[in-house]
Order: C-alpha cells, then sequence, then structure tokens
C-alpha cells in the first residue's frame, strides 16, 4: 500500500482580523492499493495480467489470448520446477532428480 503526501498551502487571514500563517505542512492526500500485497520469490514478477507459463515439461506451451487471476510468474528465459523458477537449459540437470512437478493450467 502506498500513501500519498502534499504540502499544505499557506493560510492567511485578512489584515482587518489579523494575520494568520500556517507553516507548510504535509497532509494526507490518498491511499493506493496495489494488488500485489505478497511480494514474488527469486527470478520472478508480478503480472496483472497472468497467463500459462512455461515448465521443464512444457517450455513452449501454447497459451490462450487471456487474462487469468493476477499471479507471481518466472520472468523471460526461466521456467517452473516445483515451485521455482530455473533457467531453463538447468531442467535436464534436475530431470535426474526426480519426477517434474505438475502445475496447473486452466483451458489444458
Amino acid at each position: 500500500m502506498y500513501i500519498l503526501f502534499h504540502k499544505k498551502e499557506k493560510q492567511t487571514k485578512s489584515r482587518k482580523k489579523g494575520t494568520l500563517s500556517a507553516p507548510e505542512e504535509w497532509v494526507l492526500d490518498r491511499f493506493i492499493r496495489e494488488c500485489n500485497a505478497q511480494p514474488c520469490g527469486l527470478h520472478e514478477e508480478f503480472k496483472k495480467c497472468a497467463n500459462c507459463e512455461p515448465t521443464c515439461e512444457r517450455k513452449q506451451k501454447p497459451c490462450a489470448n487471456e487474462c487469468l487471476t493476477p499471479a507471481c510468474q518466472c520472468v523471460q528465459g526461466y521456467v517452473r520446477h516445483r515451485g521455482r523458477c530455473i533457467k531453463s537449459e538447468n531442467c535436464e540437470k534436475f530431470a535426474n532428480y526426480g519426477k517434474f512437478s505438475k502445475r496447473f493450467f486452466p483451458n489444458t
């Protein structure tokens, strides 16, 4: 969440009633809420319009052109493996250490 402030302008009364000048102060302007309340992991980025992402099993998965739920996804050059983002060229190294994790992709 971000909080925006602005400077309050000096206020003066007319000379007939006396002069009063308020010092400049920071006053609350408004709150801005961000969709991403949870930080993303290593080699991930938050996408407001998330879509399917590649995995070691499916490096070039065809994706429909539609927005899904906002989510953290792997940055370009990385693929999802067991919940983490790894460089796509490292998939062969990890393949020898057990099964690949399955990740749910809607519309498949």
